[in-house]
């Protein structure tokens, strides 16, 4: 994490071309123009699905349109509407994104990853193993998602570009068509994959603080002498924690309602499509590719971390509820009080939610699958039915 090469704000500047103002590198003048203009490309891909979908075409007319899905029958619709969920998903993200240059609020969610930047922060003043190895495989994942991605996402036009290779004109426009789709993939990546592994990170470490918190308090609660100064600081990092934690959330909260939505549908479409729907082994390839970044960054490690957050958060209520009501604390009336409140009010907050309702936690997390299953099911009566 020391490398500049390897530090999160080099990374979102000269990889994913972002223009946010607070971030502590100079920002290069072309970021925001490049990014605006992929943003519009993505728009213009959404318009040509929406086109695509409603607007029965000939086979010939579609192809230089750029419908690389016109040949899959009744799977054609299914494939527009699972790519145009990304793209609606993209420009949201992005109007969200660019509205964080004005909303101080907004910013929180950075400042909380600067130990991407710098290897430590205030709480972990050294080096911590277990989370330089997530960041690790952070990079990893965003890396080589950046690169996957637009790949999966060009192979979608090859069958076409095969079967046409006679004709030199239907070609170009195809491999122009697919440099577009290109651009909307990176877009994706930047702005729904990103957020979706940053968010997977930055839970895992808010769960390896509170995790030294609550060991902190058991280890007060087991001591025969209780150490006042201890607790009192201890509770004074929990606070300063749980408060940064709600302001982050302001926006982490909007960036997984995006990302849930962008994945959760395109998920069902895409095992439909897999596993229900005889495909050439481009197609096929490419559908595995792009559902395997889908759920990865929007539907398992930003779940899995989030469940492990709000599980440390309960076992640290837990022991702070021990520690208030233990008697040989020596706790100020004034203090309890306030880790009551603490306790009883921010803590059982949505803090890990989505849509601002749907919490991280296990139950939810299978109850998210079980959604799935009963929604792939009802795809797979209406295409039988059809």
């Amino acid at each position: 994490m020391e490398s500049k090469r390897y530090t999160l704000s080099y990374y979102l500047i000269k990889r994913q071309l972002y223009w946010i103002s607070y971030l502590p590198l100079p920002i290069p003048w072309y970021n925001k123009p490049v990014s605006t203009f992929c943003c519009f490309v993505s728009f213009i891909c959404l318009s040509r699905l929406i086109i695509f979908i409603l607007v029965p075409l000939e086979p010939t007319l579609a192809l230089y349109l750029g419908d690389f899905a016109y040949n899959l029958d009744s799977l054609h619709d299914i494939i527009c509407s699972m790519v145009s969920f990304w793209l609606v998903a993209i420009l949201i993200s992005f109007h969200l994104l660019d509205q964080t240059n004005r909303s101080v609020k907004l910013q929180a969610w950075f400042f909380r990853l600067s130990i991407l930047d710098k290897g430590k922060d205030h709480f972990f003043k050294k080096p911590n193993n277990k989370l330089a190895f997530a960041s690790k495989l952070l990079f990893i994942n965003l890396k080589t998602s950046l690169v996957c991605c637009p790949s999966f996402a060009f192979c979608l036009y090859i069958p076409h570009i095969i079967n046409n290779y006679s004709n030199a004109t239907l070609v170009i426009v195809l491999l122009v068509h697919g440099l577009i789709l290109v651009m909307a993939a990176f877009m994706g990546i930047c702005f729904i994959a990103s957020f979706g592994y940053l968010f997977a990170f930055y839970a895992f470490l808010i769960g390896q603080k509170l995790r030294y918190i609550t060991r902190v308090f058991k280890f007060q609660i087991e001591q025969t002498t209780k150490s006042y100064r201890k607790i009192v600081s201890n509770s004074d990092h929990l606070v300063s924690l749980v408060k940064q934690v709600y302001c982050a959330d302001l926006f982490w909260s909007k960036a997984n309602s995006i990302v849930f939505f962008a994945t959760f549908f395109p998920q069902i479409l895409i095992v439909y499509s897999v596993f229900f729907v005889p495909l050439n082994a481009v197609h096929f390839i490419s559908l595995i590719g792009l559902g395997s970044i889908n759920f990865t960054c929007g539907l398992s490690v930003n779940f899995v971390c989030g469940v492990h957050a709000r599980s440390k958060l309960n076992d640290c209520q837990k022991q702070l509820i021990r520690v208030i009501f233990i008697k040989d604390a020596k706790l100020r009336v004034p203090l309890k009080i306030k880790l009551l409140i603490i306790s009883e009010y921010l803590l059982p907050r949505k803090l890990f939610a989505i849509f601002g309702a749907l919490e991280m936690n296990s139950l939810n997390y299978l109850l998210v699958f079980i959604e799935m299953a009963i929604h792939l099911l009802l795809v797979i009566l209406n295409a039988n039915r059809k």
